[in-house]
């Protein structure tokens, strides 16, 4: 067989799929946290990394990534406050 005349053939074997998302933009809306910049929150944020960094043992190198990543998401999530966007939103 020629080769081609193989590849036509297998280019042809498979239909395209198309999917139709109906999205309105009055369904947009999500979840997110946020930390409002000169905020007291913010403030007290970056001093608690600050403080979490500064404690944490870099001569342990094997869980040092790790210790790193609990002290920005524990500190995150103290500090910071849930908001919905929607279309309305400025953000």
């Amino acid at each position: 067989m020629n080769l081609g005349i193989l590849a036509v053939i297998c280019s042809y074997c498979y239909a395209p799929l198309l999917v139709d998302l109906p999205i309105l933009l009055e369904n947009i809306h999500f979840r997110k946290k946020v930390l409002k910049y000169n905020s007291d929150k913010e403030g007290a944020f970056l001093s608690l990394v600050n403080m979490g960094l500064y404690a944490l043992n870099f001569l342990d190198l094997d869980s040092l990534s790790e210790a790193v990543s609990r002290v920005f998401t524990n500190t995150w999530e103290a500090n910071a406050r849930s908001i919905t966007v929607t279309i309305q939103s400025k953000e």
